[in-house]
């Protein structure tokens, strides 16, 4: 369980599972920091591309850093699930809505 370091994204995440297990400023808020998302998704698409037969990967974060990353722009609490290729690929396996 890999949360942003935002307050909210934490209280997300331990509503949700319980807990987290580690704050990461790559998935932190792009909103009004467009500058900031090269630098964040190069940092993210390794982790998430290479996590294969480690279980879940569960990363708490913004739609603008899912936007960055996937090209997707999800409603609020909907969850985007990616299926890793290796290296720093990865693709987009589904969407859950909350509704």
């Amino acid at each position: 369980m890999v949360s942003n370091p935002w307050c909210r994204c934490i209280d997300t995440a331990r509503l949700a599972f319980g807990r987290i297990d580690e704050r990461w400023n790559a998935l932190a808020n792009l909103f009004g920091r467009a500058e900031a998302a090269d630098a964040q998704v190069r940092e993210l698409k390794p982790r998430i591309g290479q996590w294969k037969d480690k279980g879940n990967l569960v990363l708490v974060s913004h739609g603008s850093v899912a936007s960055a990353l996937a090209g997707i722009h999800p409603a609020q609490g909907e969850i985007i699930v990616l299926m890793p290729l290796g290296a720093d690929r990865f693709r987009v396996a589904g969407r859950i809505s909350s509704r």
